[in-house]
């Protein structure tokens, strides 16, 4: 059900996100960072924006690319 919603379990253990990790993060452009385009995450999309403030929705997606990059590690 995740996967066909556009959404990934990420470990809680950050010694298994890391694993692997030298330390260095290679530079992976915004462009290449991909949103899931699903229904569901439209539609959460839609009724965020309505219910927050743009400030709270701004560090939200600002979350999502930052917590993105971290668990993608360039792998």
């Amino acid at each position: 059900m995740a996967t066909e919603h556009g959404f990934n379990a990420v470990p809680r253990d950050p010694e298994v996100i890391l694993k692997g990790h030298n330390g260095e993060s290679p530079y992976i452009p915004m462009k290449e960072i991909a949103v899931p385009d699903t229904k569901v995450v439209r539609a959460v999309d839609e009724y965020v924006k309505k219910e927050l403030s743009r400030e709270t929705y701004n560090h939200s997606v600002r979350v999502y690319y930052y917590g993105t990059i971290s668990i993608s590690n360039g792998h």
